[in-house]
């Protein structure tokens, strides 16, 4: 994956019982859409946040919030503007369930 857009590289290290690595990197013009995916779950984000872009008429694409009418990046800098943009009250990570 490209690390400058948020796609996840996969490293696996070791040599005898090697574990795998998922390296996500962000820029800050995505770090809120990328953290919050990674702090889970994978229910709430497909529940809450996927479903959430969509029906706002945004989805996401290499690492980025985009519109589905102009393809244009939306910005997330924080977790809670992810959550403004979909029209969701805030959710601590450790209440994503």
């Amino acid at each position: 994956g490209n690390p400058t857009t948020g796609k996840y590289v996969k490293i696996m290290a070791g040599d005898e019982n090697p574990i795998q690595i998922d390296l996500f990197c962000a820029v800050p013009e995505n770090w809120g859409w990328i953290f919050a995916l990674r702090t889970g779950s994978a229910d709430f984000s497909h529940r809450v946040f996927a479903a959430g872009l969509n029906r706002v008429g945004l989805t996401s694409r290499d690492g980025m919030i985009q519109s589905i009418t102009t393809d244009r990046p939306v910005h997330c800098r924080e977790e809670r503007d992810l959550f403004a943009l979909i029209g969701v009250p805030f959710v601590e990570p450790e209440r994503r369930l």
